[in-house]
Parts: C-alpha cells; sequence; structure tokens
C-alpha cells in the first residue's frame, strides 16, 4: 500500500517540484554535470576553428536556456500551487464559518434542547443558562468558559468535554456522565451533582460553595483540596461559611 500511495503522489505532484524537493542531490548532480560540460565547450571554444567555437557557443547557451526555463516554471508552478490551496483554504474557512454560525443560531431560538446531538461543534463561550440539555450528548464537547447557569443537563453525556472556566451556578448534572471532564476553574456553586460519575473528573480550582451537592461517596478530603470554596452570598451578605459542599439528598435533582 505504502508504495501505492507514493506513485500516486508522484502522479498528482509537479515533477519539476517533486524532483527537487524529494531528490535535491540527483538534481544537484545533474547540475553539476550540465555546468561541467558547459566548461568544457568553453575551453573547445578558446582553442577550435570560428565553426566549432560557434557550436560551442550554441551549446552553452541552449543549456544557460534550459536552465532558466527550469527554474522559471519550477516558480510559476509553486505560485499556481500555493494560489490555489489558499483559495481552497479560504473557501473551507468560510464553510465551517457558515456551518457554525447555523449552529450558534439554532442552539440560541431552542430552549429544550433535550436529546440533542453535539458533537463535532465546539461551543466555546456560548450562552445556554437556563436551558434543558436533559440527555444531550456532550461527549468530548469544548464547552470552556460557556455560560451554563441553571441548565439543566441530568442524564446527559459530558465525558471528556472541556467545562474549564464555565459558569455552571446552580446547574443540574444529576446522574450524568463527567468521566474525564475538565471542570478546573469552573463555577460549581449550587449546583447539583447528585448520582453523577465523576470518574477521572479534573477539579482543581473549581469553585464551589456549601450549596454544591456531591454524589455520595465522592466528597474525599482530596476533592476538599482541590476545589476552591467559597461562602454562600445573598443580597451582598455571607448567609453561610465557606464550605467544598454536601453530599446530595433526594430531592436535589433539578437546577435550583
Amino acid at each position: 500500500m505504502r508504495g501505492v500511495e507514493s506513485t500516486a503522489s508522484v502522479s498528482t505532484e509537479n515533477p519539476l517540484k517533486y524532483w527537487f524537493e524529494h531528490h535535491p542531490g540527483l538534481v544537484t548532480l545533474i547540475l553539476l554535470l550540465v555546468l561541467t560540460t558547459a566548461g568544457i565547450l568553453l575551453m573547445t571554444w578558446k582553442s577550435s576553428s570560428e565553426s566549432t567555437r560557434g557550436l560551442g557557443a550554441g551549446m552553452i547557451s541552449g543549456a544557460v536556456v534550459t536552465l532558466a526555463l527550469f527554474f522559471v516554471q519550477l516558480s510559476i508552478d509553486d505560485a499556481k500551487n500555493q494560489a490555489a490551496d489558499n483559495a481552497e483554504q479560504a473557501a473551507a474557512r468560510q464553510a465551517q464559518l457558515s456551518d457554525n454560525a447555523a449552529f450558534r443560531l439554532a442552539v440560541s431560538l431552542q430552549n429544550n434542547l433535550t436529546g440533542f446531538d453535539y458533537t463535532g461543534h465546539s461551543m466555546q463561550g456560548f450562552y445556554l443558562s437556563g436551558k434543558t440539555l436533559r440527555d444531550a450528548d456532550l461527549a468530548g464537547v469544548d464547552l470552556q468558559h460557556a455560560t451554563l447557569h441553571s441548565t439543566d443537563m441530568s442524564y446527559a453525556d459530558l465525558g471528556n468535554a472541556d467545562l474549564r472556566g464555565a459558569n455552571a451556578h446552580g446547574a443540574s448534572f444529576a446522574n450524568a456522565s463527567l468521566v474525564g471532564a475538565d471542570l478546573r476553574k469552573a463555577d460549581l456553586r449550587n449546583a447539583t451533582l447528585r448520582n453523577a460519575d465523576l470518574h477521572g473528573a479534573q477539579l482543581a480550582g473549581a469553585v464551589v460553595d456549601a450549596d454544591t451537592c456531591w454524589p455520595s461517596g465522592f466528597l474525599t478530603r482530596q476533592v476538599r483540596l482541590e476545589v476552591r470554596a467559597e461562602p454562600v452570598v445573598h443580597f451582598g451578605r455571607v448567609a453561610r461559611p465557606a464550605s467544598a459542599g454536601h453530599v446530595c439528598t433526594a430531592h436535589e435533582a433539578t437546577p435550583r
């Protein structure tokens, strides 16, 4: 298979460019032979008859012109290929931007996004406050700095999702899969994680408070050391001191 791929690439690639890039030693040798031949012809030309000198001069001129045409053709082909590549890249970028804009509009116009499949899309910085994303497929999705305030993501698949810096204040992750999710520096104050699967999740610097509820048996000493506990503040006044949260009770399953 490798040999077939190599042959295919040679056939579609500019032959001059291919030999110049992939066999520079051979090209250099050929150029040296041409120049050496030109030198010999020049020496012969100096000591030969007028007719022979004319023939030698013609051969030298032909060699020089051939070399010049070689490099000119190579430059032209490179310029054409670069222009084609730039056009293709610009078209691909425009298509991607249009696709992302349409996706963002579709998400923003709906409040109930239950079961929606977000795979293949970046949702970095999206505003999803108060929306329902129950049972949504968000596995591996980029949700960095997304606004998820009071968002219902219960039963959602957030495995390996990137939630760094996301504002998930008051959000529900009840029964959600957060396996391998990155929650570093996410705002999890007042968030519900009842029965959530947090195996391998990264929580360093996640902001929590006394109202953050965790799955049974998860709130270990290590977790308490990793998260950043903040006091509960109501109307500018401290209602409860800083705490890493508590174990969820049966009724803590929906956004509050």
